[in-house]
């Protein structure tokens, strides 16, 4: 399970960020040291890369498999359904 910070940059370096607090780490599950000019790699945050609407795919496949599909038309409602699928997180604008 993780957490994503709406409209946060990724910071540069321990300094930084705001989950550092008087030289600990407030996420990491471990002591990290942290090199002030520059994020540790054993960094705990993940950049999120520019992207559209994030739905969890892997549950709409499985819903999508379960189907059967007499026609054409039934397939194309199973995909219509992934068009619409819950949004986890928001595109970025």
């Amino acid at each position: 399970m993780g957490v994503y910070i709406k409209d946060m940059e990724m910071p540069e370096n321990c300094a930084l960020c705001p989950v550092w607090d008087a030289g600990n780490c407030l996420v990491a599950a471990e002591a990290i040291i942290c090199e002030y000019n520059k994020r540790p790699p054993d960094c705990p945050l993940v950049p999120v890369p520019p992207h559209g609407d994030l739905i969890d795919a892997a549950e709409e496949m499985r819903l999508m498999q379960s189907c059967e599909y007499d026609t054409y038309d039934d397939y194309n409602r199973a995909f219509d359904m992934l068009d619409n699928a819950p949004t986890v997180i928001p595109a970025e604008e």
